[in-house]
């Protein structure tokens, strides 16, 4: 995200301290909290939605404004895109990115990830967010 454009300067961000965990959830529920019916949740080996949550303490510098020090709290579903929803855990193989494996199959299987919600300690971080991820 540095470099990107807030009030009409670049952007830098620091992360002092970052922790990432992840879990499953129930992809029914996961599925419903999705902005597009083409968005599917990326599901485990028992069918469940692969989750992430991730937590940092980040400091943000805009232009010559004064830096700004911010945590925020980041709840993302692991999705992939298509008319229908692949099998469990196939997706993973589009991580990888074997030369082989591209085209169709690479759109449709590479997982990606769409933010469900945000938190942010202060007003600037939280309108970031917003911009950057929609949440």
């Amino acid at each position: 995200m540095d470099g990107t454009e807030f009030g009409g300067a670049p952007a830098t961000f620091t992360c002092d301290r970052y922790a990432l965990a992840f879990f499953t959830a129930d992809a029914g529920e996961v599925a419903r909290r999705l902005p597009s019916p083409r968005l599917h949740p990326l599901r485990w080996f028992d069918g469940r939605a692969a989750m992430f949550v991730s937590a940092l303490d980040v400091t943000i510098r805009i232009g010559e404004l004064p830096p700004i020090r911010a945590a925020e709290m980041n709840v993302a579903a692991m999705v992939t895109y298509g008319r229908s929803q692949p099998l469990p855990v196939i997706p993973l193989i589009g991580v990888v990115k074997p030369p082989l494996v591209g085209g169709p199959v690479n759109n449709r299987d590479h997982p990606g990830q769409v933010y469900l919600a945000a938190f942010g300690t202060n007003r600037v971080d939280a309108e970031i967010n917003r911009l950057l991820f929609g949440a």
